[in-house]
């Protein structure tokens, strides 16, 4: 596995519904005995910042990755793959170096078409069908840190620093639904981020945690919004949970079902509450 490539977080998921996790990093994965499932060497993938692993087709029982790269030579931007086989379903590149992409995320923006969109500073794409929805740089776009799902729709929302804001699918831009720092001075750690984000209440909506700008306070975040949506809590489900449990650059948690708009009722997780 010399050269393989890596990023700055792992994404735990049992990709084969066997019970047993497999292990995968940007470039590379592991299967759930330790041995190597595949690597995406051969598709000129190296290192990025962030990459995502999960359901993002409801028509499709695959798994899918989706991943940015940096400074790639090849001229790689980003990528769209069967995470399950390590087989390619679309790459974007340009004039090489790439350059740093620096960021990007998935989730269900545009009801229009089936699955997850995935974006980053080249524009918002269907990740399923690979058609370009808008260009980053035209419109104001959500910048690409956490997909988070906050509303009472199962489209997802967008965190970024200290506000929520909403995708309008109808104009092309973006709404805010909550500026964070007022209150309690909340505010983000070095990386811009908030100390801790993730489905820690239950209902399915997410919480996002901060600090007081003088570090002498906890600020959690929670949604007023009523839904009429009914899942079961998120942190039950095991691909999320071992999504917040990992250290690393923080992203985006996902589910092992896919969660938008059109979605079926997921099954209920295989596990054991320890005693």
């Amino acid at each position: 596995m010399t050269g393989a490539a890596n990023g700055h977080q792992f994404r735990i998921v049992d990709l084969e519904n066997d019970g047993k996790d497999e292990i995968s990093q940007i470039g590379y994965v592991l299967n759930g005995d330790g041995t190597l499932r595949y690597t995406l060497g051969e598709y000129d993938v190296v290192h990025g910042d962030r990459f995502y692993i999960g359901k993002f087709d409801p028509d499709s029982p695959d798994f899918n990755g989706y991943g940015i790269q940096q400074d790639n030579r090849k001229g790689l931007l980003e990528y769209y793959y069967n995470a399950g086989t390590g087989k390619m379903i679309w790459q974007h590149s340009t004039t090489p170096p790439a350059g740093d992409i620096g960021r990007g995320n998935v989730g269900d923006l545009d009801p229009r078409y089936p699955g997850y969109e995935v974006w980053s500073f080249t524009g918002i794409y269907n990740g399923p069908t690979n058609t370009k929805i808008t260009d980053q740089s035209e419109v104001k776009a959500p910048w690409p840190a956490f997909r988070i799902w906050w509303d009472e729709d199962l489209l997802s929302e967008n965190s970024h620093e200290k506000i929520i804001e909403k995708w309008n699918y109808n104009t092309n831009s973006t709404s805010r639904l909550e500026t964070l720092y007022k209150h309690h001075n909340a505010t983000t750690n070095y990386l811009k981020a908030p100390i801790f984000y993730g489905d820690i209440l239950g209902d399915w909506r997410e919480e996002v945690v901060m600090v007081s700008n003088d570090n002498t306070k906890l600020v959690v975040f929670t949604t007023d919004i009523p839904t009429d949506t009914r899942l079961y809590t998120l942190a039950q489900n095991p691909a999320y949970r071992n999504s917040m449990t990992i250290k690393g650059y923080q992203q985006s948690h996902l589910t092992d079902y896919y969660l938008g708009d059109g979605m079926s009722t997921p099954p209920q997780p295989n596990i054991t509450l320890a005693p």
